[in-house]
């Protein structure tokens, strides 16, 4: 059961900024993984369930309506609603991220999202 709480400030809970459903599918480097990755999107394949990233082994499904940015690098996305903590300004500008490093990324945002990018040896997972 959910508790009541209030909340001051210009933005609601970010814990309850981010309720779309998601699959993430990371796969181990094979000869076949990406195509094995292209079998599960297509079974998964719904009007709320699409392919949102395929990249290195990960392949993210999603709600193409939900708040969601690209990462400009191709290789991730954030789901979720992200916002500067400069200014508290939201981040509709998948450029303005360029290809930032987890520690500084999690210094320079806020909000209700999880952040999923691969890398070569390896797929990062932040919120």
């Amino acid at each position: 059961q959910r508790q009541l709480r209030s909340c001051v400030g210009l933005h609601a809970d970010p814990r309850d900024m981010n309720r779309t459903a998601y699959l993430a599918c990371v796969a181990r480097p094979a000869p076949h993984a990406a195509e094995r990755l292209r079998n599960v999107a297509e079974r998964l394949r719904s009007p709320a369930m699409v392919e949102l990233v395929e990249s290195h082994g990960l392949l993210v499904c999603g709600d193409p309506s939900a708040a969601q940015l690209a990462l400009p690098t191709g290789d991730g996305i954030i789901l979720g609603h992200l916002f500067d903590r400069k200014d508290s300004t939201r981040v509709t500008d998948p450029a303005k991220l360029g290809d930032i490093p987890i520690d500084e990324f999690v210094k320079a945002y806020w909000g209700g999202y999880i952040a999923i990018r691969a890398l070569e040896d390896r797929v990062e997972i932040f919120l």
